[in-house]
């Protein structure tokens, strides 16, 4: 098919209209040597600290060193096919991760990409992963309190939206704990949450997304999801990329609750990086800037006036310790740049005390401002209360004889620990937490057995939630605790002692009653074992005493035959008596009760085997029965009634015509016992 020229002539003329005269530069450089993540580019004379360059295999790339004749270029991805030679550009813009609400819900890279498997994010911004931080004139004071949901840390350690919050502790103490459960509880608070996992596992990353949906808004839009990073360039990017997509929310005039977990693998993470770029290593290795590392990203979490948006951004980092040293390098240098701290011990959490806060060193200076009235008036000497319990409880600890002041100061303190302790994935509303704090403050549960206290007051507060709503309606909406509700909470308080005390009282006497059985069941299991210590010691007597007899050569007794470890047992001088049963003398007896109808034979065939257990046609009833000595006194006591007197006690069954093995067994045994030893 051939073209019309009209067409070939509309083609030219719009390739000539669309022709574009400008020139297009790019500058370009080359890798001289790579390496753990790390390119050294030649050529890029021009580029700036922070800009994106990108590898002709694909890989992104930021610059980070800037050297006389090259730039050390970190990469964002695989070096798999970047050698020597390979052709590096410009792009021109700093390194930047796209920002929406697509990414609501979702499960993202540091680089904004989807690895969840819920297909592409839908996004039309990006935003640079460096940022300068709000001024002065933009941000406004915090006083706006971000309810944790956790009583220990909402009473005493309040957190406040653009707030600053460290929590520190050892490894395994409840770090990231506490900060998916303030996760949990911004359900229906209208707050954007964001994880950011630095250096974690892939598998603790999955446990806690898994926890965000069991439990947590993570299909509302009050949640975003955790940023996992493994490689170090990756690990160094993470929090800048999580900050700048709470930004994005922060300056739409959201709240927005950021985790970074944890800014100690983030500064591992930098001082590996700043030793490949051969910078010059500092303190404990670190470069000298690495507090700026951490203070140009914890300063970018504040709450903005209305002018500039209104929103916040609340930034909780977690830093671990090493045994508990809060003045190594990097705590120290985050302790002083953050607005508080939030301090796990480990002697408390072993102690079973977990939440593990350490209320003598943590501390939000912050303070009262970002807490409600109600919390406020409840928790006032609760701080006080339990610092004076820590002197008491060094200082008496030796002590056998208190005064009465002193018992009742520490009984006190007993209680307020543990209805501070909190399980995991469960926090308190406000309306709980100053019901639960009024009570405990005010010395109203120190009557409450302290075994008791915690199961007591929980109950007691889900009984005002569930018969007296308007309390509850109240502290929620006002924020305050009045007078009324006061002392309807005090009355329901004595009304729930009342029913307290009479069920207490039955389960005490149910707890005597059993403990009464208990010392019975002891004492008889007692004297069980002194009986069976008696009857082992008479069977080992025994068979010393045949196995000597043996020796030298004696009979064992009349009618009776010792061969190695086999006893002969003659069963003849059978003779009966009255009614079917048979009576002998010496040890060739066995009595039986048979059927009237039947009777024994002489020359009736009976056996049994060394088992004692199978019957077997092998032996006459006037034959030679043998038997293994190691059975014979099996499981009789000494000290009873002699030979003669029991030959009429035993009854076995008979059954057509012959007797059964275990019949036989058993009427041998009560023959043969301990007690007649007496005769060998």
């Amino acid at each position: 098919m051939r073209a019309k020229p009209e067409e070939i002539v509309s083609v030219l003329r719009e390739e000539i209209q669309n022709y574009d005269t400008r020139v297009r530069r790019d500058e370009t450089g080359t890798v001289l040597e790579v390496g753990d993540g790390i390119a050294t580019v030649y050529g890029l004379d021009q580029a700036v600290y922070g800009e994106l360059v990108e590898l002709d295999t694909g890989v992104k790339g930021m610059v980070m060193n800037l050297a006389r004749d090259s730039v050390g270029v970190v990469l964002l991805g695989s070096e798999a096919g970047v050698r020597e030679g390979t052709v590096v550009r410009r792009t021109g813009r700093a390194a930047d991760v796209p920002v929406g609400d697509g990414l609501i819900g979702r499960v993202v890279d540091v680089l904004g990409q989807p690895i969840d498997g819920l297909g592409p994010i839908e996004t039309t911004e990006t935003r640079p992963i460096e940022h300068e931080a709000s001024g002065v004139v933009s941000r406004e004071p915090v006083n706006v309190p971000l309810q944790t949901g956790i009583l220990a840390i909402d009473a005493m350690v309040p957190i406040g939206r653009g707030q600053r919050e460290l929590i520190i502790g050892d490894r395994q103490t409840g770090k990231t704990a506490i900060a998916v459960d303030t996760i949990l509880n911004q359900k229906g608070q209208d707050v954007i949450c964001i994880y950011v996992a630095i250096g974690q596992k892939a598998s603790t990353v999955a446990r806690i997304q898994d926890t965000l949906k069991k439990h947590g808004p993570w299909t509302t839009p009050s949640s975003c999801p955790p940023l996992p990073a493994n490689p170090p360039p990756l690990q160094y990017i993470a929090p800048y990329s999580g900050a700048a997509m709470g930004e994005y929310f922060m300056g739409k005039g959201k709240d927005v609750l950021i985790v970074y977990d944890d800014l100690s693998k983030h500064a591992v993470a930098y001082r590996t990086l700043s030793l490949l770029l051969k910078r010059s290593p500092g303190r404990e290795a670190y470069p000298g800037d690495v507090f700026y590392l951490h203070s140009r990203l914890l300063e970018r979490a504040c709450r903005l006036t209305k002018e500039y948006g209104g929103g916040s951004m609340t930034a909780l980092p977690i830093i671990e310790t090493q045994a508990g040293d809060v003045s190594a390098y990097i705590p120290t240098n985050v302790i002083s740049i953050t607005d508080g701290q939030i301090y796990l011990e480990t002697d408390l959490f072993f102690a079973g005390q977990r939440p593990a806060v350490n209320v003598g060193l943590s501390v939000s200076r912050v303070g009262g401002a970002a807490q409600t009235r109600a919390i406020k008036k409840t928790a006032g000497t609760l701080r006080i209360d339990l610092a004076r319990f820590r002197e008491l409880e060094v200082f008496t600890q030796f002590a056998s004889d208190l005064d009465p002041a002193t018992q009742q100061a520490l009984d006190h303190g007993r209680r307020l620990l543990e209805l501070l302790k909190q399980p995991l994935y469960h926090p308190m509303p406000v309306s709980r937490q100053a019901i639960l704090l009024y009570v405990a403050t005010s010395g109203l549960v120190d009557d409450v057995p302290l075994e008791h206290v915690r199961p007591f007051v929980l109950g007691f507060a889900g009984e005002i939630e569930a018969e007296h709503p308007d309390v509850v309606a109240e502290i929620e909406s006002t924020g305050t605790l009045s007078g009324p509700a006061v002392e309807c909470i005090r009355a329901a308080l004595a009304d729930a002692k009342k029913r307290g005390q009479r069920h207490m009282a039955s389960i005490k006497e149910i707890r005597t009653h059993i403990k009464s059985v208990e010392q019975t069941l002891k004492i008889t299991n007692a004297m069980y074992l002194i009986s069976s210590a008696k009857v082992k010691k008479a069977r080992k007597q025994l068979a010393v005493r045949i196995g000597k007899n043996a020796a030298q050569g004696e009979r064992p007794g009349r009618g009776v035959h010792l061969r190695g470890n086999v006893v002969e047992l003659p069963l003849d001088g059978i003779r009966p008596i009255a009614d079917g049963q048979f009576q002998g003398d010496g040890f060739g007896i066995v009595e039986a009760v048979q059927k009237r109808q039947n009777a024994v034979r002489r020359g009736r065939k009976i056996g049994i085997d060394g088992s004692w257990e199978t019957m077997e046609a092998s032996v006459p009833v006037c034959g030679l029965m043998t038997l293994p000595t190691s059975t014979l006194w099996r499981g009789h006591a000494p000290g009873e009634r002699g030979l003669d007197d029991r030959i009429s006690q035993f009854d076995a069954r008979l059954g057509q015509g012959g007797l059964r093995g275990g019949d036989l067994r058993f009427g041998i045994a009560q023959l043969f016992a301990p007690a007649d030893h007496r005769g060998l």
